[in-house]
C-alpha cells in the first residue's frame, strides 16, 4: 500500500545514477581523449607543412629591444683573508 507514491522517486533516481555512471565513466574519458587527439595534430600541423611543402620552418628572430639595457657587469670578488687563529673570536 502507498507503493504507487514512492515508484516514480524510484525510477528516477535509478535513472540518474545510470546516467550519471554512463557519464562519467565512458561519455567524458571518449570526447577528453577525442580531444587531446587534436590537440596532437594541431600542435604537429606547422611541421607536417613543412614536410609537406620541404620548407624551413619560419623561426621569429630575437632582437633587443631598445629599452633593453646591456647586462650590468658584475665586479669579481676576491676572497677576504682570515686571520691565523681561525676567525670569530
Amino acid at each position: 500500500e502507498g507503493s504507487e507514491w514512492r515508484a516514480p522517486m524510484a525510477v528516477t533516481v535509478i535513472g540518474g545514477l545510470l546516467t550519471s555512471t554512463l557519464l562519467t565513466l565512458v561519455l567524458i574519458p571518449a570526447v577528453y581523449t577525442i580531444m587531446d587527439d587534436f590537440t596532437g595534430l594541431f600542435a604537429r600541423a606547422p611541421r607536417v607543412l613543412q614536410l609537406l611543402v620541404h620548407l624551413p620552418l619560419r623561426r621569429p628572430s630575437r632582437q633587443p629591444h631598445v629599452a633593453e639595457p646591456d647586462a650590468p657587469r658584475v665586479p669579481e670578488r676576491s676572497p677576504v683573508p682570515m686571520p691565523v687563529g681561525g676567525g670569530a673570536e
